[in-house]
């Protein structure tokens, strides 16, 4: 499967994002969940208890927003 996701942000800059191979989109999600971790954000100790990560959803299987999707499950 290919995955491509434009991200567009405020600025008008946009990125594409090519996943091709699952690894490498595991890989992403984890930097994704570990960035509030971060020393530069300290936005929490635990990804999973951070709101807006979706690390929730793959630890416990609840989905508070509603619309996630496994990203596994799309290769």
């Amino acid at each position: 499967m290919r995955l491509i996701k434009i991200i567009n942000f405020g600025s008008g800059i946009r990125w594409r994002l090519n996943l091709t191979q699952k690894n490498t989109a595991i890989q992403k999600l984890q930097y994704i969940h570990d960035n509030p971790l971060a020393e530069h954000w300290q936005l929490t100790d635990d990804p999973v208890k951070y709101y807006y990560s979706s690390a929730k959803y793959y630890e416990t299987g609840i989905d508070d927003f509603g619309f996630l999707n496994n990203i596994v499950d799309m290769f």
